[in-house]
């Protein structure tokens, strides 16, 4: 007999594979972090879903106490390259919904949720009305992951080279090297990159 445990993340990986996501996405890391980031312990109904803000250690650390599964601490890029940001490109999650102006990559206060319309989604997974909500969903999901894209890219800082290359760089001050965006050096347009 398959425990309720078990139950749960395989009923996770079918929803991550209704959701079009492929195969590495619907893996037990995915459907674990796609546990987390509904709020769900083992067994819970998928009408109870919410969708708290967690940064990538907080998803490892539930999972290993709600969930049973440790993760190496060095392990959380493979969490972040491998599952959120799919994820988040697919607009099933958000990255940093609390502070659209962005935040350093390195920052620890980067986070993720599931996002509300698919949320919605979710919570209706196992009934009549998923089908048909998830084929709405789908529907919009390039209308939604164009207008995540659009806010993260206004953020951008544009930045163009004396040879004319042109590039952009996310604001947050990831680092020292972004001091001031009203500097001016012949030939650099945009943000201006002082080593200290």
């Amino acid at each position: 007999m398959i425990s309720t445990l078990r139950a749960s993340v395989e009923n996770a990986s079918a929803l991550l594979q209704a959701f079009d996501f492929d195969k590495v996405r619907c893996n037990d890391r995915s459907a674990l972090t796609a546990l987390v980031l509904l709020g769900l312990e083992p067994g819970e109904p998928w009408d109870t879903a919410t969708n708290p803000r967690l940064g990538v250690t907080e998803v490892m650390g539930v999972i290993a106490e709600k969930w049973g599964k440790e993760y190496a601490p060095n392990s959380r890029e493979t969490f972040r390259k491998q599952t959120l940001h799919q994820f988040v490109d697919a607009g099933f999650a958000e990255h940093n919904s609390d502070a659209p102006e962005g935040r350093a990559v390195n920052s620890s206060k980067n986070n993720y949720r599931i996002a509300p319309a698919a949320l919605s989604v979710v919570r209706l997974f196992g009934t009549r009305g998923f089908q048909d909500a998830l084929d709405a969903w789908i529907a919009e999901a390039p209308t939604q992951q164009a207008a995540y894209k659009a806010t993260r890219e206004m953020q951008m800082l544009p930045v163009t080279l004396p040879d004319g290359s042109l590039f952009s760089l996310s604001p947050g001050g990831q680092n020292p090297l972004i001091r001031n965006r009203d500097c001016q050096v012949p030939g650099v347009t945009g943000l201006l990159m002082l080593v200290s």
